[in-house]
């Protein structure tokens, strides 16, 4: 599934997803506001995510299903391997950070999986951050990726 969606569709959920984390929900126009796009604009991609069974909306506030909290996880561990793997070769830990988002989808899971045993199968990314959780109730707090996310956008 990650495969088959778009670095900014990743954006949108990884949005929604750190502000559940926070706060419990996301508002459409908190979605919006971080990644500096219209009010209209985050409603119409908020829409399509939820016609692909990521998101539901009830009222203003929106929040990840299952599947699109399973989708978050996955882009966050995938995220966090690339970076170490990336540090490992030199890369600082900003660089590698950028060039991880970069290529993060294009890379298919079978490889990423190999690297992650091949690093010793770390919980944690270069920043420190939670990117596999050791039990069940606790989710991955890895944000470096979302503030990435934030110097990519072009603020209105």
């Amino acid at each position: 599934m990650v495969n088959l969606l778009s670095t900014r569709d990743i954006d949108y959920l990884i949005t929604i997803y750190e502000y559940c984390i926070s706060k419990g929900v996301a508002r459409v126009i908190d979605v919006a506001k971080v990644l500096g796009v219209s009010k209209s604009t985050a409603s119409l991609m908020i829409k399509k995510l939820e016609n692909q069974g990521l998101i539901e909306k009830v009222g203003r506030n929106v929040r990840l299903t299952s599947n699109g909290i399973e989708v978050c996880l996955e882009v966050i561990w995938r995220h966090g391997v690339i970076e170490s793997a990336l540090t490992k070769l030199g890369l600082s830990v900003e660089e590698a950070c950028s060039v991880a988002r970069d290529i993060e989808l294009s890379i298919p899971k079978y490889i990423v999986e190999k690297l992650w045993c091949l690093l010793g199968k770390p919980f944690t990314c270069p920043h420190g951050g939670l990117i596999v959780a050791e039990e069940s109730n606790v989710r991955p707090t890895c944000t470096c990726r979302f503030n990435v996310v934030h110097k990519h956008q072009t603020v209105k």
